[in-house]
């Protein structure tokens, strides 16, 4: 008796039903987040800044620590955002943002900025603050971007490979439409072959066995 593995539950696991399914899992999988986030504290070329942190298990809170490794203090820090609808610094720094959700604008890409105010004297070397910002998550991606930090003394610093909330980008917009339509292509296939009759030669047999 043969024993045929890919029959086990009745169903054939021929190929092409292994590669829809595959592109099944792969356009389902698809969300908001990616699975990789950025490792250990960001920091500008000249070691100035470090930036650290990034969003949490639900993606509608972010939360950045940023140390100061320079001799002045910081006393303005920028954060790109997308679709955020609450920003908030340490106490005493002003705070303003451009798009905020729920303001009627058309665009929710924007900035979120935070200067000190005297008599605060924004972060003084070797110490660091929090920032936080609220997203309404729905369309945010976590991807990596560039903090702007300026410092008292006119110095600025761009630190890069930071965990912000950004828009998906065009080129990826697309994808679950593409999927979709070559799953739809292999499904046609698939049904094309299984309708396909057989070859319709026979055998002809001549005389008797003896």
């Amino acid at each position: 008796m043969n024993w045929h593995p890919e029959r086990r539950w009745g169903v054939a696991w021929t190929k092409p039903r292994l590669m829809l399914i595959g592109l099944l899992l792969t356009v389902g999988g698809r969300g908001g987040t990616p699975l990789c986030r950025a490792a250990g504290p960001a920091a500008d070329p000249a070691g100035l800044v470090a930036v650290e942190g990034g969003a949490d298990f639900s993606g509608h809170n972010y939360t950045w620590t940023v140390t100061n490794r320079h001799s002045a203090s910081i006393v303005h820090v920028s954060f790109p955002h997308f679709r955020a609808d609450l920003f908030q610094a340490p106490p005493g720094w002003v705070t303003k943002c451009t798009n905020l959700v729920g303001v009627g604008v058309a665009d929710p890409r924007g900035e979120c900025a935070a200067e000190s105010a005297p008599p605060v004297d924004g972060i003084r070397p070797q110490r660091s603050a929090q920032f936080t910002m609220r997203i309404a998550a729905a369309g945010a991606q976590r991807r990596t971007g560039t903090v702007t930090v300026r410092f008292a003394d006119g110095r600025e610093a761009q630190v890069a490979g930071v965990e912000l909330p950004q828009s998906e980008p065009k080129s990826e917009q697309f994808m679950p439409l593409m999927g979709l339509g070559v799953i739809f292509a292999i499904f046609v296939i698939i049904v094309a072959c299984r309708r396909r009759p057989r070859g319709s030669g026979t055998d002809t047999h001549t005389g008797a066995a003896s």
